[in-house]
């Protein structure tokens, strides 16, 4: 049995002459199991030809193509017909990004495994999934990734096509190519970007699930700022998860919240101190602040305040605020879980204030 340009042809010495029978060439309906057994990817079954008990078939993945012959029952042989073996890899990444059969050449990547992610100051990272994904390449880019790199860096799968004992004869190949390279194969160049998802422990308890994307060429990854859009490497979680490059803790419950909160921490109206919408006064009052009244001989000592002074004091578990005013100099100590302040009371402010110390008038 010989294979010829024309198909498989079967010589019969018939004495004087010789006699041929020749199966041609055509485009199968359905390949035999043994001609796509071996591959990964599953080649296009371009030609077969069958002539008494032997097939012969012409398999190609992509421009890479080789020829099968085999007999019922026997091992088929393979033999080269020439191509890019990388086009194996090449349809590995078109099914793997874009689950059809295209050739994708990749002109940059963002590598998972140089991936820098972003940190939630005070959280413990718990997982992170990476989906690679296909992004455009300009039309003047090239193939700077070799195939078999990225595959191998962004899946587990794996290529195989049967093992050629040696090639097709030129002239008999030169023809049989003509199947391969007539077909329509889609070729796309593509960059590689990733779509990254972590879950993070917030110290409070609780768990922040956060996404961000890393494009071709990337390394870091950074998330946006809630409140500014700005990009971020580092980021807080407020009480409500908002992802913030600043928050404000309140004192008084110790959760942090932003600017996006429907009760975001404010100055307290009396003290200047945080205080969350959740624990503030109806009137702006952080709890010491509304709690404050002149204090007794006995708890005034307590206070270290000036001898002779009027004082005001409001304290919580968590924060204690003092008033004083001693020759018209009027003064404010704010103790909380940040630590102990004094400060000066400027004129405007005490007028503002007044009105929440009994007896200040």
């Amino acid at each position: 049995m010989l294979v010829r340009g024309s198909g498989l042809v079967h010589r019969v010495d018939a004495g004087a002459h010789v006699e041929e029978r020749v199966a041609g060439w055509k485009r199968p309906q359905q390949a035999p199991d043994w001609a796509i057994t071996g591959w990964r990817p599953t080649p296009e079954i371009v030609a077969m030809s069958t002539l008494d008990s032997y097939s012969a078939v012409i398999a190609a993945v992509g421009g890479y193509a080789v020829l099968g012959i085999a007999a019922n029952g026997s091992q088929p042989r393979w033999l080269g017909l020439g191509g890019d073996p990388a086009d194996l890899h090449r349809a590995a990444l078109g099914f793997f990004l874009l689950r059809r059969q295209a050739l994708v050449s990749v002109t940059t990547m963002a590598a998972p495994t140089a991936l820098r992610g972003p940190r939630i100051i005070g959280a413990h990272p718990l997982s992170r999934r990476i989906v690679p994904e296909s992004d455009t390449a300009t039309d003047d880019a090239t193939e700077d990734v070799a195939p078999p790199a990225v595959l191998t860096a962004l899946t587990t799968e794996t290529v195989a096509a049967p093992a050629t004992r040696g090639d097709v004869p030129a002239g008999v190949a030169e023809t049989l190519r003509e199947w391969v390279d007539t077909r329509r194969v889609e070729r796309l160049r593509r960059g590689i970007a990733l779509r990254v998802a972590e879950d993070w422990q917030l110290p409070a308890g609780g768990i922040l699930t956060v996404e961000y994307r890393v494009a071709p060429g990337g390394t870091d990854g950074y998330l946006t700022d809630a409140v500014t859009g700005k990009p971020l490497v580092t980021a807080y979680a407020c009480r409500d998860l908002h992802v913030v490059a600043e928050i404000a803790v309140c004192p008084h419950c110790l959760t942090g919240t932003c600017a996006r909160c429907p009760q975001p921490a404010k100055p307290c109206a009396l003290c200047g101190g945080w205080v969350c919408g959740q624990c503030a006064a109806a009137d702006g009052r952080c709890p010491a602040c509304a709690a404050i009244h002149k204090p007794g001989t006995f708890a005034r000592r307590r206070l270290q305040v000036p001898r002779g002074a009027r004082v005001w004091h409001g304290a919580t578990e968590r924060c204690q605020v003092t008033v004083w005013e001693e020759d018209g100099v009027w003064s404010l100590r704010r103790n909380d879980h940040t630590g102990t302040t004094d400060s000066a009371l400027p004129g405007w402010w005490v007028a503002e204030i007044r009105r929440f110390l009994p007896g200040s008038a």
